[in-house]
């Protein structure tokens, strides 16, 4: 088989993969196949079954580059591990807990998602917010030009 130089479609890559199933699933139904080759046989198979149920959910990471969109969010998970990890160290004067880390997460994501104004509005019904959290963040930003 002769290798191509252009990048494959999803739709062909799932092909190539489900005929090398199928070539697999042929070798390995007579008797001169040895337990190498029915162990990669059963491998391949789960493979193309996992491919064949999660294709709609697995990013197209090419694509996304292609894009200029981010591939990786290691940058942000490393960020937050450091920040967490010096908080909770033992030699840390005040130091989190894992409950209180936990729990200031959760209150930081709401922030960054917008959604604590309307937590508190839906907690305390009667407290009214000066102003909403986008245009507070857009007068920060102004302010920081």
């Amino acid at each position: 088989m002769k290798l191509q130089s252009r990048i494959l479609s999803a739709v062909e890559q799932m092909d190539v993969l489900e005929d090398l199933r199928d070539d697999f699933d042929i070798a390995c139904a007579g008797d001169g196949a040895d337990d190498k080759q029915r162990a990669f046989f059963q491998r391949l198979s789960e493979f193309c079954t996992y491919i064949g149920r999660n294709s709609e959910e697995i990013p197209n990471y090419g694509e996304r580059h292609r894009c200029g969109e981010p591939i990786s969010t290691a940058t942000a998970e490393a960020t937050v591990n450091r920040v967490i990890s010096r908080r909770m160290v033992k030699k840390q004067q005040m130091r989190w807990s894992p409950r209180g880390a936990h729990l200031l997460l959760q209150v930081r994501t709401r922030v960054l998602n917008d959604d604590l104004a309307g937590d508190f509005a839906r907690w305390y019904p009667g407290v009214r917010h000066p102003r909403p959290a986008a245009a507070s963040r857009r007068c920060l930003t102004r302010r920081s030009a």
